[in-house]
């Protein structure tokens, strides 16, 4: 599989959510610094995926992709504790809807997902979960 093949499984898997949720929200992907640019002022939820990078083993073909993809809600500077565990939890629940239906492609069958909560990120202090994962394909080697 390649860098191309899954990015744009993530990005389908993502729009279709978002989709389902009625054509609301917003899928990115690029860079950290790139992300608050793109999505500020635009509508929620969104759905960030940081660029891909991999490592390779040249012995076995082996090829590791860790990933990292972000769900994030709208918070507000003067919300409690309880109304941002609220979000947390809305992104918890947008992210295993996201990863039960990415577990549908054979490549990202068998996947365990670290969920990282965070808090009023960027200027657009957006909350919710930052999940991070490793796929492992055949490398097509020359």
């Amino acid at each position: 599989m390649t860098y191309s093949e899954i990015r744009f499984i993530i990005k389908q898997t993502a729009e279709a959510l978002l989709a389902e949720l009625g054509g609301v929200g917003l899928f990115h992907y690029g860079r950290e610094s790139q992300h608050p640019l793109e999505g500020y002022n635009q509508p929620m939820p969104q759905i960030w995926m940081d660029p891909l990078q991999d490592t390779t083993n040249y012995g076995t073909g082996a090829r590791n992709y860790p990933i990292t993809v972000g769900f994030f809600e709208q918070d507000k500077s003067s919300s409690n504790a309880e109304e941002q565990a609220a979000l947390v939890e809305k992104m918890q629940v947008l992210s295993d809807k996201f990863f039960t239906r990415l577990s549908e492609h054979d490549e990202f069958e068998d996947i365990t997902v670290r969920r990282t909560p965070l808090y009023r990120h960027t200027q657009a202090m957006l909350t919710g979960v930052v999940s991070s994962f490793t796929i492992t394909t055949s490398a097509r080697l020359c």
